[in-house]
């Protein structure tokens, strides 16, 4: 997606300013978190679960006019098409096959809605620079993901999965630009943590809390796909964007 955004509207500025909005950047300076903390941090009440983002495929779309009505609150989930997005929505709602998992990078090419359960949808999107396919064929991914991201009425939050080996890559810093600029909420997964050896991992986690503890509405998760490290925490901060408490509310 290109890096420059729009001003924040009346209602991004309204979710700027929401309770649910509140993360590590809220923290003073001296409790900003270390490797340690961090997941303490990003860890919600323990009342969430991964079955509260149990979910079944709703419909696909190639373009934003195809995609459904946008009556109900969407989480996207965006990220290179080697992060493990696939495999990241699969671990959170519980089904190993919710989202296809393929060896071949860049398989999600349309729009996938996913109903959740309670309410709510997640929104799979596809993978961005996978550099096998067509030149047209990622132009056309890539328009598809700036207009959604743009353009959704709905949209209430945004998961970017992260490889932790080779995380903020140039897509990441666009795309958590783009939130920073839009007001838009951020979730970041960083995902095969498991492939680390442990302090590969600790340094990865810091470098990480480190980057986002001067961005508003941003939390970072330490995750796994692969052994479910992370998944009840990502979840929990995913649910409260599909559904809103009533503290959240006020």
């Amino acid at each position: 997606m290109s890096t420059s955004a729009a001003a924040p509207t009346a209602a991004t500025e309204a979710t700027a300013n929401h309770p649910r909005t509140r993360i590590w950047s809220n923290v003073p300076a001296q409790a900003q978190p270390g490797a340690a903390q961090a997941a303490k941090l990003a860890a919600p009440a323990k009342d969430y679960t991964r079955m509260a983002l149990a979910a079944h495929f709703l419909v696909s779309a190639q373009t934003l006019s195809e995609c459904p009505a946008d009556h109900e609150p969407e989480v996207a989930f965006v990220g290179r098409s080697n992060a493990g997005k696939s495999s990241a929505l699969n671990r959170l709602t519980g089904s190993r096959r919710l989202a296809r998992v393929s060896k071949t990078p860049g398989r999600t090419r349309l729009i996938n809605f996913f109903a959740v359960a309670g309410g709510g949808r997640l929104v799979d999107l596809p993978g961005h620079g996978y550099a096998n396919a067509p030149k047209a064929t990622q132009e056309r991914w890539s328009k598809a993901i700036d207009d959604y991201l743009r353009r959704r009425a709905n949209l209430a939050a945004v998961v970017l999965i992260m490889d932790a080996r080779r995380s903020f890559q140039p897509f990441d810093e666009q795309l958590t630009a783009w939130a920073q600029a839009a007001a838009k909420p951020l979730i970041i997964l960083l995902n095969k943590c498991d492939k680390l050896p442990q302090g590969a991992r600790l340094a990865a986690e810091r470098a990480l809390a480190a980057r986002v503890a001067d961005m508003d509405r941003t939390v970072a998760v330490p995750f796994s796909a692969l052994t479910g490290l992370g998944a009840d925490a990502a979840a929990a901060h995913i649910a409260r964007f599909l559904r809103p408490t009533e503290t959240d509310r006020t």
